[in-house]
């Protein structure tokens, strides 16, 4: 009797062993389909970040950009003085690209020549500010006031009073307020945008009698010449590189001059 107990103690023994390596099986089956399944899941975000980081074209120079040192600059570097991403076909990095057409600087062909183009040549529908003068003034001699208006028509008189300069140009003008003046001279018409960076004038040296400075141009009339826009008015002179350029409107000069000094100085640029 106790023979037959003990037999079935072992067969007992033998079934319960026989289920645990069972079990264990079955959980090590789950745990490999389980990191198989996470594994694959891993590699597909993988998969996916690399597609998306292909088609970002600021990750093409992100990699570059943590490459590159200050001491190893070179040609294809951006034109930008002190940022060391790797710039594009045009010389900018895509985080300076925005400044692309901002930082171009449009020099003119003609250094310092007193040329009929220094003249701005106004056209119909330009928005401007002109001097006005009451009906009662026939000879405008009083000091005129200023006021916003429209070029309805141009004239131009053929007769030069100073040849290098060209041709005056007369305007006809409807003011913002509805008033009407006709053949104002061109030394008394400027361009709205122009007009207003004129007023930006340094206030201590007009009050001193000397003319208005730029930093980086200069305002150029001629004294001894008849005519009157290029006596009172003038052109502007700005220096790039060192060298000086002559500009129609102040607001193509002082964007050469500060063009040039944040190509030269970049990131340093107060």
């Amino acid at each position: 009797m106790a023979k037959t107990a003990s037999a079935r103690n072992a067969t007992m023994l033998g079934l319960k062993i026989a289920e645990n390596r069972e079990k264990t099986k079955v959980e090590a089956k789950k745990k490999k389909k389980t990191a198989k399944k996470k594994k694959k899941t891993t590699a597909e975000a993988k998969a996916k970040a690399k597609a998306s980081a292909k088609s970002s074209p600021e990750s093409k120079f992100s990699k570059w950009s943590e490459e590159k040192t200050s001491v190893n600059r070179t040609k294809s570097s951006c034109k930008i003085v002190g940022c060391e991403k790797w710039s594009r076909s045009k010389g900018y990095c895509v985080g300076h690209s925005k400044f692309e057409s901002q930082l171009s600087i449009p020099l003119p062909t003609a250094k310092l020549q007193h040329s009929k183009s220094l003249r701005p040549a106004l056209k119909a529908g330009s928005a401007i500010w002109a001097a006005y003068w009451p009906p009662e003034d026939k000879k405008r001699d009083q000091d005129p006031a200023w006021y916003p208006g429209v070029i309805s028509s141009v004239k131009v008189n053929k007769k030069s009073l100073d040849s290098q300069y060209g041709y005056v140009r007369f305007y006809n003008v409807k003011y913002d307020d509805g008033d009407v003046l006709n053949n104002i001279p061109d030394h008394f018409v400027f361009a709205a945008d122009e007009y207003a960076l004129n007023l930006r004038e340094d206030n201590s040296r007009k009050k001193g009698g000397q003319k208005p400075a730029w930093k980086g141009v200069k305002n150029v009339t001629d004294d001894r010449s008849k005519d009157l826009w290029a006596k009172h008015v003038g052109w502007y002179v700005a220096t790039v590189g060192g060298e000086k350029y002559s500009f129609p409107h102040l607001s193509q000069a002082l964007k050469a001059y500060d063009a040039s000094v944040v190509q030269k100085k970049g990131l340093a640029t107060k």
